[in-house]
């Protein structure tokens, strides 16, 4: 069966995968999405899913990663410290992922680097060109990083796209999201604003 096929049914996904076409990537990403939100990837360690948000019954320390932006600038997680983070891993062939990310620069726009900061982060398949297009288009403003060895991807566990974590002023994890979410949501920017307070 090929991803626009699958439909309802539960599909297992291996290192085995055919290579597909960007019409049958976007499908796969549309399957994973409806299955994310009916909790069918929900692990034992998260508690329930509001507005998209999974919240870890236990908080850890994520993975450190020192990525370059861009323009060849390294960033290093470290830099964060004493901050709020939002680590946000996309593509620009993902739709879901190119409509959240405008949203994405509305909660960088209202709380800034001083209270929150928003790092975005592409797998080296990306042509570079195509990011910078993109994201000069869309006006994003926050560092967008480049995942050159695909380490920071999997250090995340990142299955799906988009896939974003939140991270407390403490420095643990206080919130993973599978699949797109409206940073716009009246909800959501109020978790962040006290996220940023705490």
């Amino acid at each position: 069966l090929r991803p626009d096929e699958w439909g309802n049914q539960l599909v297992a996904l291996d290192g085995d995968m055919p290579v597909f076409s960007e019409e049958e990537r976007l499908a796969v990403v549309r399957y994973l999405e409806t299955y994310a939100k009916r909790g069918i990837f929900k692990s034992e360690e998260q508690s329930a899913v509001t507005k998209g948000l999974q919240y870890p019954k236990l908080r850890k320390i994520p993975p450190p990663f020192s990525l370059n932006d861009m323009d060849g600038n390294q960033f290093s997680l470290r830099e964060t410290d004493g901050k709020a983070v939002i680590v946000h891993f996309w593509s620009t062939w993902c739709e879901p992922c190119r409509e959240e990310l405008s949203t994405l620069q509305s909660i960088w726009n209202e709380f800034g680097k001083e209270d929150l900061h928003v790092l975005g982060i592409v797998s080296c398949k990306e042509r570079e060109v195509d990011v910078k297009d993109f994201v000069s288009d869309q006006g994003v403003t926050f560092p967008i990083l480049v995942d050159s060895t695909g380490k920071t991807f999997e250090s995340y566990l990142v299955k799906m796209l988009p896939t974003t974590y939140i991270i407390g002023r403490d420095g643990k994890i206080v919130a993973r999201a599978d699949g797109a979410i409206n940073w716009k949501d009246d909800e959501i920017v109020h978790y962040i604003q006290e996220i940023v307070k705490q």
